[in-house]
């Protein structure tokens, strides 16, 4: 498929000659003019269409396609179902021709969204994705599914099952001198997906990685002094100060192992996980499974992730699945702007304003359950009016200036939401301007520091309780780390410090309690719902267990339905 032709037949649909300026197919292609004409020339010279350009200064060029747009689609359409193409039937959907010259190839097209089972009896699974990934490299993935596609890409040192540490690449270890040294012994023969073996030597690349400045895990990984390399199997961790919840950190998405032997490139990705990185692009992201790895070899061959499909709706082998109370939705306000928010009363008078029990009846009771903690055990019904948010904004600085609110557009209910709070501010005299971002622009930029007031937005949990309270807290690639004030942000890192050198389970729990009373009793976000997820799940993975966001770990997949007839 030429998708230069066809983003220039989506934007002149009709098949009368089109008249045009030649910056505007310029804009359009986002390239020179001087390109854009080479671009006519060559098409003209394959037979797809007439080019005349335009003689004189302002005066347009004319095109004349050669076939009719319905022609030029059914001929490809074709090419593309033969050979099973579907990253390019859904970059021809892309372009966003009519609906209707589709209608009759979308039995066909459901099919290759099916299970897929070769001649070889390999299986493929087609998995639906609703926006591109941000970025798999470990140290700056901050969002749940990337953090969950890394998990299939590669392992850590432990992993964490039922709040305590299991085996992983440590087959086992020791905690010795007070918790101040950490002693792991690794599996011998770990393939990496390039071939070669695990050695201490790649465990201590990996962590050394993840202490660097700027990564997620640095304020996390500070207390480590010292990495001693007693041997290719042995590494030990040396603390300046003793920290039983150590080993928890290494078991973080951001500590899978990666190899010392080459530049890391996520294009590229090398690691030791189930599956291996087969293809990453813009539509699609397909993982293979790894023949050589440790563990239990997967059951699915392959896994393709289609982004953004259509219409989804129409896959005969895929159902929604509803997963509730899936991590916490709040609204976080930016201490690094010069405004009102900074003011203590404004942000009172923002959380009596923000009533999840009147948002959640006003807009859909389905989205999810009031939340008023962290955790969804936690959280209790509050009461909430306008009448105490306008006492607390009379309290307060505000002076009718007009406040920035970030919401994520590419969610219908956060465009409701934003909304909803946008009209219920104006009931007490609250101005705001509600401005959309996403993940994969405007989210790991400084234009949230600089641009936004506030956000709401969302935190799912990437591992068990503690791990991802803390991880909340600490990352630096999320936004209570980077919206607290310089001065906020060092006494969080103290609360959080005592957390993770507390050896006692229960006591952990407390202090975790106590960190989130102090969030919430400043204001400093306001927890709004506990989400309820629709996930559109592919019916061989009805019967397995999904984990607490509603994913399923595909290396664990095992049941096969049979094949509807």
């Amino acid at each position: 498929m030429n998708p230069i032709y066809f983003q220039l037949r989506a934007l002149f649909q009709a098949d009368e000659p089109h008249y045009f300026k030649l910056q505007q197919l310029s804009d359009q292609w986002l390239c020179t003019p001087k390109q854009t004409k080479r671009r006519l020339n060559m098409l003209q010279e394959q037979g797809s269409l007439h080019y005349i350009p335009g003689k004189g200064r302002g005066n347009p060029s004319k095109i004349v396609f050669t076939h009719s747009l319905k022609d030029d689609l059914d001929q490809i359409l074709q090419q593309l179902l033969a050979t099973n193409d579907i990253s390019g039937i859904l970059n021809l959907l892309d372009f966003g021709f009519p609906t209707h010259f589709f209608d009759r190839y979308y039995e066909k097209i459901q099919s290759l969204f099916g299970l897929q089972e070769n001649a070889s009896a390999e299986i493929k699974l087609p998995v639906i994705i609703h926006r591109p990934l941000t970025t798999i490299d470990p140290i700056k993935a901050a969002v749940y599914r990337e953090s969950f596609i890394l998990k299939q890409l590669g392992d850590t040192l432990v992993t964490i099952n039922e709040r305590k540490l299991a085996p992983a690449i440590a087959h086992h270890w020791s905690i010795e001198n007070n918790a101040c040294t950490w002693r792991f012994f690794l599996r011998k023969g770990v393939k990496f997906h390039h071939g070669k073996t695990l050695t201490s030597q790649d465990v201590a690349y990996t962590i050394t990685r993840c202490m660097q400045k700027g990564a997620n895990t640095f304020t996390q990984l500070k207390n480590i002094q010292q990495i001693e390399l007693i041997s290719d199997y042995e590494i030990v961790f040396h603390l300046e100060h003793s920290e039983p919840f150590f080993g928890h950190l290494l078991a973080n998405h951001s500590c899978i192992i990666l190899p010392e032997d080459i530049p890391f490139d996520e294009k590229k990705f090398i690691s030791c996980g189930p599956f291996k990185l087969n293809h990453y692009g813009t539509t699609t992201v397909s993982l293979k499974a790894f023949d050589h790895y440790y563990g239990f070899r997967a059951l699915i061959d392959e896994i393709e992730f289609f982004i953004d499909f259509t219409d989804s709706s129409k896959l005969t082998d895929y159902e929604q699945v509803q997963t509730n109370n899936i991590g916490v939705e709040f609204l976080i306000f930016n201490q690094k702007r010069d405004t009102v928010v900074n003011d203590l009363h404004f942000r009172e008078a923002l959380y009596h304003l923000l009533d999840n029990q009147q948002l959640l009846k006003d807009i859909g009771a389905d989205l999810g359950s009031p939340a008023s903690r962290y955790f969804p055990k936690e959280s209790a019904l509050l009461h909430k009016s306008l009448t105490k948010a306008k006492a607390a904004l009379k309290k307060s600085t505000y002076n009718g200036e007009t406040l920035h609110l970030g919401y994520l557009p590419m969610f219908q209910k956060a465009i409701h939401q934003s909304e909803w709070l946008q009209k219920r501010a104006e009931k007490i005299g609250i101005s705001f301007k509600r401005i959309p971002f996403t993940f994969n622009k405007e989210f790991f930029t400084s234009s949230m520091e600089k641009n936004m007031d506030m956000v709401m937005i969302g935190d799912i949990p990437m591992s068990d309780d503690e791990l991802s309270f803390l991880d909340f807290c600490t990352n630096g690639t999320l936004l209570l780390q980077r919206f607290l004030s310089t001065e906020n942000q060092n006494h969080l890192q103290e609360k959080v410090t005592h957390f993770k050198f507390e050896q006692d389970t229960e006591k952990r729990w407390t202090l975790y309690q106590e960190i989130d009373r102090w969030l919430i009793d400043n204001y400093f976000l306001i927890y709004i719902i506990h989400p309820h997820k629709q996930n559109l799940v592919h019916t061989m993975l009805h019967n397995n267990p999904m984990n607490v966001a509603g994913y399923y770990d595909f290396k664990n997949v095992w049941e096969i339905p049979t094949k509807k007839k």
